[in-house]
């Protein structure tokens, strides 16, 4: 993000529920989007704040589509932050609206621990396929109670809208406008979690752009054993990816906050796009 912020106008949107971008920059993060430097600003998704306004939508959506059944929306909307699944709907739904916005020249997604992240990129694919049999499945409704001469049906023109919004973001997800970088530390479990990741990834055609392999250690680390350890996952990754684009980036020791820190950084990530 530092690194983009130097080309154009950029933000980062932390999508992990333990955010880390306010303790990374040493500032106070929320919400809203917050001025970083110049043409860098930052926003940690509020995940109540999130699920209270997917409710809001979800009631305005129901009380139109579900008018003519006497059902108490209130009370069922009480409960559905406990139903299984409405947490990651209400963190897609904001990521979908950042990932749409056209009014920064670089959006950079800070995503949660792995398995959340894969099933935030492909609930596009899952439920598109889900809005095509709800939407077949209400055609047949409307068959079934002659109401096919209604001009418009709510229920359809909703379920429309979302399969829309879908393929939007799939097809901007799999454009070459978006990137997918992975960052693993060089050990055992990192290097098979990040080689099931690619795996999975490809399998949706949605290839990953480079590695970025974060706290190498040299030579000169007092610890042999730790720095032979390190050296065989880093001679594994290069035999699994030989032709992946990849970045080693040195241990500092010590951690790397606030923008000047971050700005040393930099130098690595110039070579991704060099």
């Amino acid at each position: 993000a530092v690194y983009w912020s130097r080309r154009g106008k950029t933000l980062i949107v932390s999508t992990d529920p333990a955010h880390s971008l306010a303790d990374i920059f040493e500032t106070e993060i929320g919400g809203n989007e917050t001025r970083i430097a110049e043409h860098l600003f930052a926003l940690e998704i509020d995940a109540q704040k999130s699920l209270a306004e997917y409710k809001r939508k979800l009631l305005a959506q129901y009380r139109q589509t579900v008018q003519e059944f006497e059902i108490n929306l209130d009370a069922y909307l009480e409960t559905i932050e406990h139903n299984p699944g409405a947490f990651e709907s209400a963190i897609f739904d904001e990521f979908a609206k950042h990932l749409l916005r056209t009014d920064y020249d670089t959006i950079i997604f800070d995503t949660a621990p792995t398995g959340t992240t894969l099933r935030l990129i492909f609930m596009p694919e899952y439920l598109d396929s889900w809005i095509k049999f709800l939407i077949q499945s209400r055609k047949g409704i409307l068959k079934l109670r002659d109401m096919l001469v209604r001009e418009k049906d709510p229920v359809i023109e909703t379920l429309y809208k979302m399969q829309k919004q879908f393929q939007q973001i799939a097809a901007v997800l799999k454009s070459d406008k978006t990137g997918i970088y992975l960052v693993l530390n060089p050990e055992t479990l990192a290097f098979a979690e990040t080689a099931r990741t690619m795996k999975t990834l490809a399998f949706y055609h949605l290839p990953v752009n480079a590695l970025i392999v974060n706290r190498v250690v040299d030579e000169k680390f007092p610890y042999q054993g730790y720095l032979k350890s390190q050296q065989k996952i880093l001679d594994k990754i290069q035999d699994k990816f030989p032709e992946m684009t990849r970045v080693n980036v040195p241990f500092l020791g010590e951690e790397v906050k606030g923008l000047t820190r971050l700005n040393e950084l930099t130098r690595y990530v110039e070579k991704l796009f060099s």
